[in-house]
């Protein structure tokens, strides 16, 4: 799963997005 994050990070280098990425997931697993 780690490295289906990395290569998501370098293909979207955007941190905030990314973090807003990550934020949605966590709500949706919620």
């Amino acid at each position: 799963m780690q490295n289906i994050q990395n290569a998501l990070v370098k293909a979207f280098p955007s941190t905030e997005s990314w973090e807003l990425l990550l934020q949605t997931g966590e709500e949706v697993n919620a």
